[in-house]
């Protein structure tokens, strides 16, 4: 069986117009595998998410980025919403290269702000946090490898310094959606 990283990978690999409806159809009909976070786990995935969002290129990226993102998930109490609009289609984008880094970034990071702020219900404010996140990912990418640089992505960190990210997200009315399974 493969996991759910995996599935994003192959999604995100594609080619073509059907690239949005198939990630949402390998990520929508399948339970999470994982019936319950534990603490030591829970942990792990708030270190793995800091620990790559200040060096996407750490020693140990390779495999903690995997785990961390199937840990995200597959875990049912995390409820991740991937939302769909610009960013999403951003970070979906396969002709850049780091586009596996930034997504699993996203995820990770949504889930560890999830654990760290259990009182927050506001998917926007979640939202905010996993693109935020990402954003540093992708700064910290630009700093190891300057000729990395990404047009659509540069444009959401005009956003982000413009003071628009928010409303942008907000916008997207992922505030509005329930998590649904992952498939």
């Amino acid at each position: 069986m493969r996991s759910n990283w995996t599935k994003l990978q192959i999604v995100v690999g594609m080619k073509g117009l059907f690239l949005l409806p198939a990630l949402f159809l390998v990520l929508g009909g399948v339970e999470p595998t994982t019936a319950q976070s534990n603490a030591k786990d829970n942990e792990t995935l708030i270190k793995t998410a800091k620990i790559l969002e200040g060096d996407p290129f750490a020693a140990n990226a390779e495999k903690l980025r995997p785990w961390g993102a199937d840990y995200a998930l597959d875990n049912k109490e995390f409820g991740i919403i991937m939302c769909d609009g610009p960013f999403l289609e951003t970070i979906l984008d396969v002709d850049y290269q780091h586009n596996f880094e930034l997504l699993a970034q996203y995820v990770m990071a949504m889930a560890a702000f999830k654990l760290q702020n259990k009182e927050v219900k506001d998917e926007n404010v979640i939202q905010l946090a996993g693109v935020e996140s990402t954003i540093r990912v992708y700064l910290a990418i630009l700093k190891a490898k300057p000729t990395a640089r990404f047009r659509r992505m540069d444009a959401i960190v005009r956003q982000q310094w413009d003071g628009y990210l928010k409303k942008t997200i907000e916008d997207s009315k992922c505030g509005s959606r329930k998590p649904e399974p992952i498939k």
